[in-house]
């Protein structure tokens, strides 16, 4: 995230004194007419097509192991501790053959072979640093404080330990693709996301049971690459950023596609989310989100803007 952060302070600071306010008539959290919730989602998002389900599915249940416990990596523990199974979480992607893209998830490419064809996707899983900030954000600590063993087994004696950080990114893709329906002669575009079932676990939807899967985007390089073509349609990114309530864009997170669309590739939730708010049930945090996102663009936008004038 580099210069674009620190984004938990800036959180704070923005949703005291808010850039953007929404109407409390405006829906937040629904699709089509229909609240977006981990109950229905799966009946929201689309499914991946008939040819390539068998395919994606026997990639995963070659790799169920390691990416079940990607997905369910442990969370609780001193900074110490947890550093110390970074070599266990470096010997579960050598097993699956991982290249994670990510500091913070399980970012990487696979592909599948679909009626002859090669075809590419990329698989997205919550890191478990991500994960525990959610708790802490459930619990009431400090952004970055660590999580006993005592704490997290109160959180499972109390049936509180679903989060929604991978979910999340299938919801706010939804609430993208409503806007971008709303708005077809626009040049925005995101990939399609699927919700995957991990075999073997249980079918209720959180981070620990479900992977997401996005359509590869073929592309031309980031805004960096074409800042004329992106700041050409800064309205049009605004806009969609406020729709679909995201807190976190720079250039990193945006392809510009062969097509020239600008795809955005990272909608996962604030990683400070606390799991009982999902998806988008508190206004504040989400107004606050908003704010946060617009001030990265902003900041983005002035770049860009300067890098063509020189």
């Amino acid at each position: 995230m580099t210069k674009y952060f620190n984004i938990h302070i800036l959180a704070s600071i923005l949703s005291i004194t808010p850039a953007f306010t929404f109407s409390m008539d405006d829906p937040i959290n629904t699709y089509h007419g229909q609240e977006i919730t981990a109950e229905n989602i799966l009946d929201l998002v689309p499914p991946l097509d008939a040819a390539s389900k068998p395919m994606v599915e026997q990639w995963l249940e070659q790799n169920r192991e390691p990416i079940s416990q990607l997905a369910q990596f442990p969370i609780h523990g001193t900074k110490e501790e947890r550093s110390e199974r970074r070599t266990t979480i470096e010997s579960l992607l050598m097993q699956a053959n991982i290249i994670n893209q990510s500091n913070y998830n399980f970012v990487f490419p696979i592909q599948v072979v679909v009626n002859n064809q090669p075809k590419k996707f990329m698989v997205k899983i919550a890191g478990p640093a991500n994960r525990r900030e959610n708790y802490n954000a459930l619990l009431g600590n400090g952004h970055s404080a660590d999580i006993t063993l005592e704490q997290y087994n109160a959180l499972a004696k109390d049936n509180a330990l679903a989060t929604y950080q991978t979910i999340s990114r299938a919801a706010h893709s939804l609430r993208l693709n409503e806007w971008i329906e709303q708005n077809n002669e626009t040049i925005i575009n995101t990939p399609k996301s699927y919700l995957l079932h991990i075999p073997d676990q249980s079918f209720e939807v959180n981070d620990f049971n479900y992977i997401e899967l996005e359509d590869y985007v073929e592309n031309i390089g980031t805004p960096n690459k074409h800042p004329k073509l992106f700041l050409n349609a800064i309205s049009d990114v605004r806009n969609a950023l406020i729709y679909t309530g995201l807190w976190n864009i720079n250039p990193t997170q945006l392809l510009i596609t062969t097509k020239n669309k600008i795809s955005f590739i990272d909608l996962e939730q604030p990683n400070n989310t606390n799991p009982k708010t999902f998806f988008h049930k508190n206004r504040e945090k989400y107004q606050g989100n908003i704010n946060c996102g617009l001030y990265e663009l902003n900041q983005m936008q002035k770049e860009l803007e300067e890098q063509i004038a020189k």
